[in-house]
């Protein structure tokens, strides 16, 4: 089975940090977008709707004597509305011909025709619609000419300011984004090397412990995380050292009963050896002798069992007074 590549906590930091700022800067501008065009769109929607109206009553003046003079609503005592920007006024035929426009609204007036004739708009149905041409942008909505019946009037509002203001929050916020991705890389850094120096010490520290160091002690001067991990780790190495030094007098203890045993058989063994000593009376006491130690070996194969990591425990339900007896039988 291939070994799992994992990655450094520094880099799992780096790209948390930098896809939370990327992620945040792109729904900041989504929603800016949306907003901004929802405003202007309802914005111009509102200020075609007062031009239209404030235009009714001069087109309802008109006669038809008129019908080929240019008349178009007087716009110039228009206030700028919410988007700060005053409106202008057009007439176009059934097939989009440019009758009539305001003074130096010409080249606007020429654009915005064609833009409706390309889109295949048709006048009757214009309604604040979003009109973009070569280098401009409008909303344009449209009334029935009424000296003229094979003729509308088109109303239209220049949102090229407010475009443009979108347009530099737009990259006045990516410029932010771009500017905070070399800074969040630093701090992701510094924070990373935080992070894996007080991880590496813990593992050092753990490295010791395996390898039978338990005096030392990590001091508790990190983060409170870590300082929860060094304090366990520090109680650990408390219980290492005491079990070893209770492990360290056991074996000496032990050392100590078994060399009382050895020593008397090995010194009746050679009493019957060199015929100093009955070999029948030497003889029981060397049995006696190697049963004792027999059973101490017995009691420390036992503890050894109990103290397995791996032995299995088999439970049963017994008499204590029956285990008490047998125990009292075996130490007379």
């Amino acid at each position: 089975m291939p070994e799992r590549k994992t990655l450094s906590i520094r880099t799992k930091l780096l790209a948390t940090i930098l896809s939370l700022i990327i992620s945040s800067f792109l729904l900041i501008i989504i929603l800016f977008n949306i907003f901004a065009g929802t405003y202007i769109r309802t914005s111009a929607g509102s200020q075609l709707e007062s031009m239209i109206e404030d235009s009714d009553e001069s087109m309802s003046r008109r006669s038809p004597e008129k019908e080929t003079a240019s008349f178009l609503p007087d716009l110039t005592k228009q206030k700028g509305g919410r988007l700060g920007t005053k409106g202008s006024a057009l007439v176009i035929g059934n097939d989009y011909t440019l009758l009539d426009f305001m003074q130096g609204e010409k080249e606007n007036a020429g654009k915005i025709a064609d833009a409706i004739r390309e889109r295949k708009i048709s006048p009757e149905t214009l309604s604040c619609e979003y009109i973009k041409t070569g280098d401009g942008y409008y909303y344009a909505s449209s009334v029935k000419d009424y000296i003229r019946p094979d003729a509308y009037m088109v109303f239209y509002i220049d949102i090229n300011a407010v475009t443009g203001f979108s347009r530099t929050m737009n990259a006045a916020l990516l410029i932010i984004m771009l500017a905070l991705i070399p800074l969040s890389c630093l701090f992701a850094y510094r924070l990373s090397k935080s992070v894996s120096s007080q991880a590496e010490r813990l593992c050092r520290f753990a490295s010791g412990i395996g390898g039978g160091h338990f005096e030392t002690h990590l001091p508790l001067d990190g983060d409170s995380e870590f300082n929860t991990i060094a304090e366990v780790l520090n109680s650990t190495a408390d219980q290492l050292s005491a079990a070893k030094e209770q492990q360290t007098a056991f074996f000496q203890n032990v050392s100590h009963e078994l060399r009382t045993p050895l020593m008397s058989i090995r010194c009746y063994a050679e009493g019957i050896q060199c015929g100093v000593m009955e070999a029948e009376k030497s003889s029981a006491t060397i049995l006696s002798e190697t049963d004792r130690l027999s059973e101490m070996v017995e009691d420390l194969l036992y503890i050894s069992k109990l103290d397995g990591k791996n032995s299995s425990r088999k439970k049963e339900l017994r008499d204590l007074r029956e285990t008490l007896s047998l125990c009292a039988s075996n130490q007379r």
